[in-house]
This record gives structure tokens, sequence and C-alpha cells, in this order.
């Protein structure tokens, strides 16, 4: 979504669409191999990420619908500016730091 709005190629539900089914089955693989309560924390900060990115991109679908995604085709800023895009960047840099170093924590970006 991002790479598109960015380069100014319209929204293209069916591959967010797609993308999101991914991220379904992904998390769906993730949740057979939690092992122990730790696993089962990370799970859930990932399906909280989840949720935060299907509900923005929710957000974007409904917008370019009703044609009101305008600013975000002519400036870059206007993605760099939004609240709800650059706190799930913050989040999903948050959890790959995390996972990838196998030491919960917590962020305020991901609340």
């Amino acid at each position: 979504m991002e790479n598109s709005i960015r380069r100014g190629f319209p929204l293209g539900e069916f591959w967010i669409q797609n993308d999101l089914a991914e991220v379904d089955d992904a998390l769906k693989l993730a949740a057979l191999s939690v092992a122990n309560d730790s696993d089962q924390q990370a799970l859930q900060e990932l399906e909280k990420q989840s949720t935060r990115l299907r509900s923005w991109s929710d957000w974007l679908i409904d917008q370019n619908r009703h044609l009101a995604l305008t600013e975000y085709y002519i400036s870059s800023s206007t993605l760099d500016n939004d609240e709800r895009f650059q706190n799930s960047v913050a989040c999903t840099k948050f959890l790959v730091s995390m996972l990838s170093s196998r030491t919960l924590g917590e962020d305020n970006s991901c609340l």
C-alpha cells in the first residue's frame, strides 16, 4: 500500500486483500508454533499489529472509493504525516526487533 501511494499508483483492492490473507495465514502458522507464555505474548502483539494494519487499509480503501485520497497521491508528506501509518511503521520495526532478539518487550507505538 505504501509503495503504491508513494509511487502514485492507484490502490489495488485485490492485492490488498490478497496481502491481508497472507498475513492471516502467517498468523495461523505462528499460532501453531506457540510453545510457551512468551510465544503467546509475541503472537498477541502480532495479532494486534495485524488488526491495526487491517483497520488502516480498510480506511484507505473507503477513502479511495470516495475519491478522498488526492492529497496522498499529490504529496508523500501526507503519508509521512499519517499518524496511523507512522504508528504502524514504528510498531512493525519494534516487533521485528523484538522477535529477532527473542526478547519480549513493550513499546508505546504498539498500544
